[in-house]
């Protein structure tokens, strides 16, 4: 008899402290999903309910009516919202019939509502898909999800400090070029002072000259061919003194564009959209105040 039992549960299967162990831990994972599928539902009709309720009252309908505080009543509504089309539910027995994977499926209620403080759907698939998010315990997936946190946020904070060291670095590039472009335009301007200078006193000795010529009695062949030839003199010093005046000008209004197109520059890299419109609107009326005096 005992024989014939032994055959049987060779045939049948004979059931091991493993074997109990893994439907144990099949039944764990089918009521996590029951668990989680259920609160989609329920946050379904929270949500539902809540715009049935006056204003004021929702508090105390849920405690009345489903025996919820309405932190856990939001918890549950935000649930619904970020996981209940993920599922592509209808009603709860449809919920995990869809062939479509499913990273989020394996969750338990706790682990769904703790990866909501990551703030984009994306971010949570990612983070499913990067760990083992299933074995993990409310609290660990809390750690880790904090750990990621401040891993993106030291990653921010380093790319925010590279950016301000490269703009920094532009300002004094462009600070540097500023600064020989305005000692260019002073050596340039220094130096068409000078020739002005030069010139104007030439010709002033020239004109003197020219006077005691004139103031002669008599004037000799001679002499009149020098008058000529000073008065000549004169001319070329005259016209290269306007040409001096000219190239002055230009150098004032090389000055002028270089210091305002730096300027326009640095407006163009304020991050700061309202700040940016502000500074350049009144650039436009410097502009227009210039245009006045003209």
């Amino acid at each position: 008899m005992t024989d014939i039992i032994n055959v049987e549960s060779t045939a049948i299967g004979v059931r091991t402290a493993d074997t109990i162990a893994t439907e144990i831990n099949t039944i764990k994972r089918q009521t996590q999903k029951i668990m989680l599928a259920s609160s989609i539902e329920i946050g379904k009709r929270l949500t539902e309910a809540k715009d049935m309720i006056d204003h004021g009252a929702w508090g105390k309908w849920l405690q009345d009516n489903v025996n919820y505080s309405e932190r856990t009543a939001q918890n549950l509504m935000r649930v619904y919202d970020q996981y209940g089309d993920k599922f592509g539910m209808t009603e709860m027995d449809s919920l995990f019939a869809s062939d479509a994977p499913n990273v989020f499926e394996e969750l338990s209620y706790t682990q769904a509502l703790a990866l909501l403080s990551l703030p984009t759907d994306a971010e949570r698939e990612e983070f499913v898909k990067e760990n083992d998010v299933a074995s993990m315990s409310t609290r660990e997936l809390q750690e880790a999800i904090k750990a990621r946190k401040e891993a993106e946020d030291r990653a921010m904070d380093a790319e925010k400090r590279a950016w301000e060291a490269k703009e920094k670095l532009r300002q004094a590039e462009n600070r540097a070029l500023q600064a020989e472009d305005k000692a260019r335009n002073a050596e340039q301007s220094d130096l068409y002072d000078e020739r002005l200078t030069a010139a104007e006193r030439e010709r002033d000795v020239l004109q003197k000259r020219v006077l005691e010529l004139e103031a002669r009695p008599e004037i000799s062949d001679a002499g009149q061919e020098e008058i000529e030839k000073l008065k000549k003199k004169i001319q070329v010093l005259e016209a290269a003194s306007t040409d001096e005046d000219r190239m002055k000008f230009t150098a004032h209004m090389k000055i002028i564009q270089n210091a305002f197109n730096a300027m326009l520059s640095d407006i163009e890299n304020i991050t700061d959209n309202e700040k940016r419109t502000r500074y350049m609107s009144a650039a436009q009326k410097m502009l227009e105040k210039l245009g006045e005096f003209l």
